[in-house]
C-alpha cells in the first residue's frame, strides 16, 4: 500500500512539474535597458540603455562584451544583422546609428524620422534596415549607401512595429489601428479580429515560419498560423497592456510582457503559461531570448537588467 502510494505521488509530481524552469540568476543593479535583441548566435545580447548607450554583453557569465556611444538621446530600438556583424540602434530624436561590431565603431548614422523610433530590423542578407517611427511612417534604407529603398506612410494606421521575416522576403508589421499584417511575397496576410479596436503594440513570427504572435492593447496575446492567418489560440492571463512578444529560437516557447507588471513564459504545447515573472518594468520590460535558448533576458521594476535562465535551453 506504502509502495503503491509513493509511486502515486511521485507521478503526480511528474505530471504537475513544468515542462520549463524559467529562474532568475543575475539582476545587473543601475543598468537600465529601454530595448533588447538577441545575438544571431550563442548567448549575446545586445541593450540600449536609458543612458544613451549601447552595450553587449554575454548572458552566460554576465560580463559587458561591448559599448557604444554617440546617441543624443536613449535609444528604444535595437537589433543585430542575421551575419553577425552589424548592430543597429533608433534613437528619440529619429536618428538611427548602425555599429560595426567587430571594429567597436560607428558606421552609418541617418536620421529619416521627425519623432522617436520604435523599431529596427536588418533583411536576412543584412544589406538593408527597415525602420518604425512615431511619425507614423516605415522607412527601408541600403546599409552601405544610406539610399531610402522605401517609405511606407501608416495614414493614421499607427504603425507600431515593423521587422523583416527571417530566412524568407517579407516583413510582418503590427499597428493601433488595424491589427497585424504579414507581408510574404505578393501576399499580405491579415491577423486582425482578436484583439479589442484590433489594437496590436507587436508581432513575431517563429524562426521557421508556421506562427506569430501578436501583443494586444486588450490585455491578451494570440497565436496565429502565419501562412493563412488564422487563430490558433488566445493567451490569456495579463491583466493590462501586452507590449511586447518573442519566440523563442525553437519555436516551442513564446514570452510576453505586459505593463501589469509582469513577464509570462508560454508553452505552446499547452498554450499555458509555464512561468510568471513578477516585478516587472511597470511600462513593459523589453524581452528576448538568447540565440542558444539558454536565457531569457527582461527589465525590473526598478528598470534594472535581469537575466534568467531557461531549462532545459530553448533552443531544440
Amino acid at each position: 500500500m506504502e509502495l503503491a502510494f509513493v509511486a502515486s505521488l511521485i507521478a503526480s509530481t511528474l505530471i504537475q512539474a513544468p515542462s520549463v524552469q524559467v529562474q532568475a540568476v543575475k539582476t545587473v543593479q543601475g543598468v537600465r535597458p529601454v530595448a533588447v535583441c538577441a545575438a544571431p548566435k550563442g548567448s549575446l545580447f545586445a541593450a540600449s540603455l536609458e543612458d544613451r548607450t549601447v552595450c553587449i554583453f554575454d548572458a552566460s557569465n554576465r560580463n559587458l562584451v561591448r559599448k557604444f556611444e554617440g546617441h543624443p538621446q536613449p535609444a528604444y530600438a535595437v537589433a543585430y544583422s542575421p551575419n553577425g556583424k552589424l548592430l543597429a540602434s533608433g534613437d528619440e530624436s529619429g536618428r538611427i546609428m548602425i555599429w560595426d561590431i567587430s571594429a567597436n565603431k560607428k558606421l552609418v548614422e541617418i536620421r529619416p524620422h521627425t519623432r522617436g523610433v520604435q523599431e529596427v530590423s536588418f533583411s536576412r542578407d543584412s544589406k538593408r534596415i527597415m525602420s518604425t517611427g512615431k511619425d507614423d511612417f516605415i522607412y527601408v534604407h541600403e546599409v552601405s549607401t544610406k539610399k531610402k529603398l522605401k517609405a511606407l506612410p501608416g495614414n493614421g494606421a499607427n504603425w507600431f512595429s515593423a521587422r523583416f521575416l527571417p530566412h524568407v522576403e517579407g516583413y510582418s508589421v503590427g499597428t493601433l489601428g488595424s491589427g497585424a499584417t504579414i507581408y510574404s511575397g505578393a501576399n499580405a496576410i491579415k491577423l486582425s479580429g482578436v484583439h479589442d479596436g484590433n489594437s496590436v503594440f507587436d508581432v513575431d513570427v517563429s524562426a521557421a515560419l508556421s506562427r506569430a504572435v501578436t501583443a494586444g492593447r486588450d490585455g491578451n496575446a494570440a497565436i496565429w498560423d502565419a501562412k493563412s492567418g488564422k487563430k490558433i489560440q488566445l493567451l490569456r492571463g495579463h491583466t493590462d497592456w501586452v507590449v511586447r512578444s518573442r519566440f523563442s529560437p525553437n519555436g516551442k516557447l513564446v514570452a510576453t510582457s505586459s505593463s501589469d507588471r509582469t513577464v509570462r513564459v508560454w508553452d505552446l504545447k499547452t498554450f499555458t503559461a509555464v512561468k510568471t515573472i513578477s516585478d516587472q518594468s511597470a511600462v513593459g520590460a523589453p524581452i528576448c531570448f538568447t540565440a542558444d535558448g539558454k536565457f531569457l533576458i527582461t527589465a525590473t521594476l526598478d528598470d534594472f537588467l535581469q537575466i534568467h535562465s531557461v531549462t532545459p535551453p530553448a533552443n531544440k
